[in-house]
Parts: structure tokens; C-alpha cells; sequence
């Protein structure tokens, strides 16, 4: 029997909210290694918003086994960036990857996903829903509760006190 291969697709934009409104830090190179371990993720795929000035920040994250994959930002009037990737997570999980792997893990509490977890689940192909936080997870993934993996009771991925990535604008 061959081993399963399993791909993670991560929203960074929403992971990274998700933590900042719950006032914590994720441990980026400890999460890659949870992936690894609990799930037994061989690619993550993180999906981030291209700024320039962050180039620090992504080769960090590369340097932590992950697989970046970037949209371009938009700077609304408020000066908020956004940098939209649920379309892509989607073409990618259903599309450009999708024989390539046996399940697919997302990090993401987004409700956005839900027509794909159904189609994977339908297929077989859906592992978990890691949801960075209950507090700030949809309630469209209700029907997906047997999915769902709340990173929050995860001690070990989140950072110790002061304990930050690097930050590009300091460097």
C-alpha cells in the first residue's frame, strides 16, 4: 500500500487576522513542522499577498518549507491591502494540483470554501479545516464540524512571548 500523499492550502490572510484579532503570534517554522507531523503534509502551500517591501518575511517562510504562491495587493482608500486568494486556493485544490495529491488540508476559517469542501468530500480527497480560531470562523462550516482542527488549542505553534517573525519593515 503506497502512502498517502497530502497537500495543505493556506489562506495566510486569514490565518494571519485570525491570530492578530486573537492577540497571538503562529510560530511559522513550528507550524510547517506540525503540518508535517500531525497531518503528514509533504507540500503547504501558503497563499500571500505580494508587497515588495516583505521580501525578508517570504524567504523566512520558504525557509520554513513552504510553498508560496502570491496574488498581487490591492491598497484600498483606507490604505488596507488586501490581497484576495480564495480563487486561487480554489483553481489550485481542483485543478492544477488536484492529481497530484490523495487529500488536501486547509487553513482557513473562511466560509468562501465551502462549495469546494463539499466537492472533496464528495471525492474523498477533504482531510481538515484547520480553523485558526472558533472566535473568528465562519458558521458556514458547520456541516464540516467532524473537519474542523481549532489551531488555537495547539500550544506548541503558537509563539512564546516576544517571540515574532521577522519583521521586513525593521530590516
Amino acid at each position: 500500500m503506497s502512502k498517502k500523499v497530502i497537500y495543505a492550502f493556506i489562506d495566510a490572510q486569514n490565518l494571519h487576522l485570525a491570530f492578530k484579532y486573537s492577540n497571538r503570534d503562529l510560530d511559522f517554522r513550528k507550524f510547517r513542522i506540525f503540518l508535517s507531523h500531525k497531518f503528514r503534509v509533504q507540500c503547504a502551500y501558503l497563499y500571500i499577498g505580494y508587497i515588495p517591501t516583505h521580501i525578508k518575511l517570504y524567504k523566512f517562510l520558504e525557509k520554513s518549507g513552504f510553498i508560496l504562491r502570491f496574488k498581487p495587493v490591492v491598497i484600498n482608500k483606507m490604505g488596507v491591502v488586501k490581497g484576495n486568494v480564495d480563487s486561487e486556493i480554489i483553481v489550485d485544490a481542483l485543478w492544477h494540483k488536484y492529481q497530484e495529491y490523495d487529500q488536501a488540508i486547509f487553513v482557513s476559517g473562511d466560509g468562501d470554501y465551502v462549495p469546494l469542501y463539499s466537492v472533496l468530500r464528495n471525492k474523498h480527497k477533504l482531510g481538515k479545516i484547520i480553523v485558526p480560531s472558533y472566535k473568528t470562523m465562519s458558521s458556514l462550516l458547520k456541516d464540516f464540524s467532524s473537519y474542523i482542527y481549532n489551531l488555537e488549542w495547539n500550544k506548541k505553534v503558537l509563539k512564546e512571548s516576544g517571540g515574532r517573525a521577522p519583521n521586513p519593515r525593521r530590516n
